[in-house]
């Protein structure tokens, strides 16, 4: 998943690698992929959400030199442009190929292969996705300080609201999503 954060902010901020500080990349590739590791295994629900959203941030900022607002926001962008890409194998899985939630859930969710496709689906769609993330991604914000506190708290407790809704909330085969 780092990897293709990485890819998500080279493809919308132009980067390119560079050669000349190798180590202190690989350094920070390693960290991440370390923590990200942690995060994943010891953590769920909407503290894992938050303290990826961190990581990827922190990323980010580091790796391309943006600054910290900058980075905050591709990592929200990124975090919720990856459901798609997450539910297309699943929707795929049971939709196309017939298979049972539970089969889907027990032997697919969390695997190499399930992942592999996962980032794949992510790349393209952040390539196809290129020119509107960028002109999101050069938008000026405000310089109001209150109005930034509020539009930051606002969208937290949305999210939050959503997110207590969606984990509440039970599939049916009646409801159409």
């Amino acid at each position: 998943m780092i990897i293709t954060v990485y890819y998500f902010g080279q493809i919308i901020l132009n980067n390119e690698f560079k050669i000349k500080k190798l180590l202190k990349t690989w350094l920070i590739f390693l960290t991440a992929i370390i923590l990200h590791t942690i995060i994943y295994l010891y953590t769920d629900g909407i503290i894992k959400t938050l303290l990826l959203c961190i990581l990827y941030s922190l990323f980010l900022s580091l790796i391309f030199k943006t600054s910290y607002w900058k980075s905050s926001l591709m990592s929200i962008i990124y975090t919720l442009l990856m459901i798609i890409p997450d539910l297309l194998p699943l929707a795929g899985a049971i939709y196309i190929f017939n298979v049972s939630k539970d089969f889907c859930y027990e032997n697919l969710t969390g695997s190499i292969i399930s992942n592999i496709c996962v980032c794949s689906i992510m790349i393209i769609f952040t390539y196809l996705l290129k020119k509107p993330l960028k002109v999101l991604m050069n938008y000026k914000l405000s310089e109001n300080k209150k109005i930034v506190i509020i539009s930051v708290l606002a969208t937290i407790f949305t999210a939050i609201f959503f997110y207590k809704f969606a984990t509440g909330y039970k599939m049916n085969q009646d409801v159409l999503i």
